[in-house]
């Protein structure tokens, strides 16, 4: 038998490879189970209007005095306050819009333990969440290039996409509204590769909040992103 000529193994290679990104359709549709306690309810009202006002004290207000802050021992309102840069320059801390995001997403109750946002309390395990992402909106633009400018290749209502890493390109980042998030690049159940403005765009390994009842008061009683 010949040998296939290079431009046909060349071709057959970049089949395989679109053939090896593509993956079974799926969606994380929104959950929010707070109104089952309202007293839950009332503090995650508060806490909002916090974040929403940018206010040191009132947001502290929130947290418990053991708050975990990463999974490298990070733990106490010091440590909280210091990771998140409040003491430094709070107005710009990305504390406010990072748990800003995750609590507007609203969560699960897992036992006595609120969790949000509803992306990692409720991901399917079938989807390697290393690998996968979710889209958090309905009928989210997914791009050609990282602009918003860029022509729409798809819509996509709450559906799971792969996250394309490309390591020597720094995401190239856009204001809209008044809000920073980074272009993710993404690829699609077909194939296809995109980009998602970022604040459509929630890993289960990405930032998430657990929320306790100590003592009869509601406390924050983690804030960590990774595995």
């Amino acid at each position: 038998m010949k040998p296939l000529p290079k431009r046909a193994c060349l071709a057959l290679c970049c089949l395989a490879l679109i053939a090896a990104a593509k993956f079974e359709a799926g969606t994380v549709g929104p959950v929010d189970q707070a109104q089952q306690h309202p007293d839950f309810l009332a503090f995650r009202d508060s806490l909002r209007a916090a974040i929403q006002n940018k206010n040191v004290e009132s947001l502290l207000k929130h947290v418990d005095t053991n708050v975990q802050c990463s999974h490298g021992g990070e733990e106490g309102i010091a440590d909280f306050r210091e990771k998140w840069k409040l003491d430094q320059n709070p107005g710009a801390s990305p504390l406010w819009q990072e748990l800003g995001r995750i609590l507007a997403l609203g969560g699960a109750f897992q036992k006595e333990q609120f969790v949000a946002p509803y992306v990692y309390a409720k991901w399917p395990e079938s989807y390697d969440s290393f690998q996968f992402a979710a889209i958090t909106g309905q009928n989210v633009n997914v791009r050609a290039r990282a602009a918003l400018d860029a022509p729409a290749l798809k819509q996509s209502t709450y559906g799971i996409v792969r996250i394309v890493l490309d390591s020597w390109e720094a995401p190239p980042t856009q204001t809209i509204d008044g809000e920073t998030w980074p272009w993710v690049k993404v690829g699609l159940s077909n194939g296809a590769e995109g980009y998602v403005w970022g604040k459509y765009v929630v890993s289960p390994l990405g930032y998430r909040a657990g929320f306790n009842k100590t003592n009869g008061e509601w406390k924050l009683i983690f804030l960590v992103a990774g595995d």
